[in-house]
């Protein structure tokens, strides 16, 4: 189970450290970003950075995609590229390859960044993603629970199921010349 913790501040009437009151009673915790029905008060709710990363897999000129589950909690029943968050720690290159493993089963090779952009998903977070060029010799698929399909694309099959959001970025960056017709 997947659980969002995040930490609030109490809104005061001055920041300054003079006026600012124990940490203990300044912080509460939310779980799944939902107040206690009991909590009447205001609170200041931390910005998330998220660092993520992509692979745009290709094997015999066709991208690799697969489809969230529809009761994914982000992005249900899309189709997108293999990746993930970075955990702490963990260096770009080395996330890329364990988000390979972990969502569909292959060892990929890691070929260069291609390009990287930002978005927000919600008012208070905001993803950088990296996208790398990536391609795999063999493997059967073996997609994680967290994915229904997956498909070797051609152009024109990422054309019609990738979502409007990631062909914008695909065709900025030219992603369609690294693929066969």
């Amino acid at each position: 189970m997947n659980m969002s913790i995040t930490y609030v501040q109490y809104l005061t009437s001055s920041f300054e450290s003079s006026n600012a009151i124990p940490l203990t009673s300044k912080c509460k915790l939310i779980e799944n970003n939902k107040l206690p029905a009991s909590y009447g008060g205001v609170v200041i709710v931390k910005n998330q950075m998220i660092v993520a990363v992509k692979g745009i897999i290709i094997k015999d000129g066709k991208v690799l995609i697969i489809k969230r589950n529809n009761h994914a909690r982000v992005g249900g029943g899309t189709w997108e590229c293999p990746g993930g968050k970075v955990e702490f720690g963990e260096d770009l290159e080395s996330a890329m390859k364990r988000e390979a493993k972990e969502e569909a089963g292959l060892e990929i090779q890691i070929n260069k960044i291609l390009y990287a952009t930002s978005f927000q998903t919600d008012p208070t977070r905001q993803v950088v993603l990296i996208t790398y060029l990536c391609h795999c010799e063999a493997g059967d698929i073996l997609l994680s629970d967290e994915h229904s399909e997956y498909l070797w694309a051609t152009k024109d099959q990422l054309k019609t199921l990738l979502p409007k959001n990631i062909l914008a970025d695909f065709e900025k960056n030219d992603i369609f010349t690294l693929l066969k017709s």
